[in-house]
């Protein structure tokens, strides 16, 4: 198997990675995905995390900030 470099990072995360991802603790992230709020994959017990789906989960709860000056 080839030595991959050390900036891959995988597609799909486990809850301790996808925690750090996304700067939340692992018992956040696992309550969200119980509640359905977070986008996951379950596989067996194990749940995963598809970093591009985190992203775009992050990019919509983007909140734009209200202009100070109205002009």
């Amino acid at each position: 198997m080839p030595n991959l470099p050390s900036e891959i990072t995988p597609r799909y995360l486990r809850v301790p990675q996808a925690a750090f991802y996304v700067g939340l603790a692992p018992k956040t992230l696992y309550r969200m995905a119980e509640e359905r709020r977070i986008p996951f994959i379950r596989k067996g017990r194990t749940l995963l995390f598809d970093r591009i789906a985190l992203d775009k989960w992050m990019q919509l709860g983007a909140v734009n900030p209200l202009s100070v000056w109205n002009d």
